[in-house]
């Protein structure tokens, strides 16, 4: 969508009309911007109106910046706004999501790391204990001990569990607080 979005944006911005702009920038291949297109210019070529087109996109793809252009689509249709600048905005609107996310990721891989690592050193004990030459009946023979390692399972499934959690509070995408 942000390859289709910057190239219609000069198109348009070079005063094409929004129908020839969406013909100019129709390209032999795949994906989902070509898909689109092609939907856009069928529906123009009908004399159907293409605002409806771009919120349904936005609406099935979750996009705020989708629906930004749609609803900018429908005022350029209703009251021949100017479109060039609106669909700009929604490129720009995409490319900062994506760096968001990029941002993001890049951030919680270290947290997801020591968790995975904060769950497999408990678990490489016995393993030591075998290189030491001290076997498991040894180790977890008595009763303390195998309370101890039945402790441990229940502190590491607790722990990954609160770990999850707390990045997955990171991930999900927050409402914005409404002005005063």
């Amino acid at each position: 969508m942000l390859e289709l979005l910057d190239a219609l944006a000069p198109a348009l911005r070079a005063g094409l009309p929004p129908s020839s702009a969406l013909r100019c920038i129709q390209a032999p291949g795949t994906g989902p911007g070509r898909d689109i297109v092609t939907e856009l210019v069928a529906a123009a070529d009908l004399g159907e109106r293409l605002a409806p087109i771009w919120v349904a996109r936005a609406e099935r793809a979750a996009s705020p910046e989708l629906a930004l252009v749609g609803r900018a689509w429908c005022l350029s249709e209703s009251l021949g706004a100017p479109l060039a600048d609106s669909v700009a905005l929604g490129a720009e609107l995409v490319r900062q999501r994506l760096g968001r996310q990029r941002r993001l990721a890049i951030a919680l891989a270290g947290p997801r790391a020591t968790t995975w690592v904060l769950t497999l050193l408990p678990l490489a004990g016995p393993g030591v204990a075998l290189l030491l030459g001290v076997s498991p009946t040894q180790l977890y023979g008595n009763a303390a001990a195998a309370l101890s390692v039945g402790a441990g399972v229940l502190l590491i499934a607790v722990g990954r569990r609160w770990c999850a959690r707390m990045v997955r509070s990171l991930t999900v995408a927050r409402p914005a607080p409404e002005p005063p």
